[in-house]
């Protein structure tokens, strides 16, 4: 929980409430003070997304791993004040779509959260289709969202694709 720390840290130093305000109203483009404010408030802005994005994620690495303690019946290494994700992702949502990529991992743990997981499912299919080449991690939480929604026989032909995707071996010829 460094991260959220060091999140904390860096949130606590901008202040927030001007920036909602200054993003609140439309910059006059013939003003050059307001557009060297404009810079200087812009790079606050990307300073206060990535805290909030880094402290979103460290807490939904908590959770995981206080979920994984309690599922081997092993007493928790921390504590994790409650509801301390989802106020983090609230804040995180005040400035920016979870459905951008850099924050879609957030928005599909969400979805899986809260068991949408058709949604879920949508947004990783999404992921999968705008990648370059196939990512296995991605697929591979295809395939669990598939179970989880009991298509079975589309789980099963995508663990078959696995197969041909990523060989163990090549046939010679």
């Amino acid at each position: 929980l460094a991260v959220v720390a060091a999140a904390d840290a860096i949130i606590n130093t901008i202040d927030v409430s001007a920036l909602k305000a200054h993003y609140g109203v439309n910059l006059d483009p013939e003003d050059e003070a307001a557009g060297k404010k404009r810079k200087e408030l812009d790079k606050q802005k990307a300073r206060l997304i990535d805290a909030l994005h880094r402290k979103a994620r460290a807490f939904a690495a908590a959770e995981d791993a206080l979920a994984a303690a309690k599922e081997a019946k092993k007493e928790a290494p921390f504590k994790l004040q409650k509801g301390a994700y989802g106020r983090s992702l609230r804040e995180l949502k005040q400035w920016v779509s979870l459905t951008d990529e850099p924050y879609l991992a957030l928005h599909i743990r969400n979805e899986k959260r809260a068991r949408r997981n058709a949604g879920a499912l949508k947004h990783v299919q999404a992921r999968i289709a705008k990648a370059s080449k196939p990512d296995r991690k991605l697929i591979d939480q295809k395939i669990e969202l598939l179970d989880s929604l009991g298509w079975k026989i589309w789980a099963d032909y995508e663990r078959k694709q696995n197969i041909i995707r990523w060989p163990k071996a090549y046939q010679p010829f």
